[in-house]
C-alpha cells in the first residue's frame, strides 16, 4: 500500500508540470484489469478520469487503478516505475528501489519493491509540503466509485478512531 505514496507523488508531480490533467480520461488495459489484490475491479476498456483513479488508489488502495495510471502516464508500467525511481532519488530516498506502482508481492522472476522507513518519512513530508491537497483524498473514509455502484473504503482505521486524522497510507 505504501508504494502507492510514490505513485501518487509522481502522478501529482506530472499534474503540476502540466503534462497531464486530473480530468484526463484513462482506459483500463487488460493487464490493469487482471492485477489482483485490493482493487476497484476495473474492466478492460473502462474509462475513468485520472482524478477518479487517484481516489481509488488513495481510498481503496486499488492496485488496478495504480497500474492503469502507471501505464497511461509512463507509456508502460516499467516506464512509470523509472519515473518513480528518478523522483525518489531527487527526494533523497537513497534506500529505495521501486519495481511496481502498486507494491504487490513480486511474482516469479520479479524483484520486490524496497523502501526504508526513513525514505517513507521523506516521501510523506514531500507529499504534504508539495501537494497538501493529497489529504483531500487520504482523509476520505469512504467514496463512491462507478457512480455509486461500488463503495470504496479506506484501509486506514485511524481515520475512524482519531478525530482530525487525515491519512497518508497504511502498510
Amino acid at each position: 500500500s505504501m508504494v502507492k505514496m510514490m505513485t501518487t507523488y509522481s502522478t501529482l508531480k506530472k499534474v503540476r508540470e502540466g503534462s497531464v490533467k486530473l480530468e484526463d480520461m484513462i482506459t483500463a488495459s487488460p493487464w490493469a484489469s487482471k492485477i489482483g489484490g485490493s482493487q476497484v475491479y476495473l474492466k478492460q476498456g473502462e474509462q475513468f478520469s485520472l482524478n477518479q483513479l487517484l481516489e481509488a488508489v488513495l481510498v481503496q488502495s486499488a492496485n488496478d487503478a495504480a497500474t492503469a495510471i502507471a501505464e497511461h502516464l509512463g507509456g508502460s508500467v516499467d516506464g512509470f516505475v523509472e519515473v518513480m525511481n528518478r523522483d525518489a532519488q531527487a527526494l533523497g530516498m537513497s534506500q529505495s528501489e521501486f519495481h511496481t506502482p502498486h507494491g504487490l508481492p513480486p511474482g516469479k522472476d520479479q524483484k520486490p519493491d524496497l523502501v526504508s522507513a526513513r525514505d517513507f518519512g521523506l516521501l510523506a513530508r514531500a507529499l504534504l509540503r508539495e501537494f497538501p491537497e493529497v489529504t483531500n483524498y487520504t482523509s476520505l473514509q469512504t467514496k463512491e466509485f462507478r457512480g455509486g455502484a461500488f463503495q470504496m473504503s479506506n484501509h486506514n482505521h485511524l481515520l475512524r478512531h482519531f478525530p482530525g486524522a487525515d491519512g497518508m497510507k497504511t502498510g
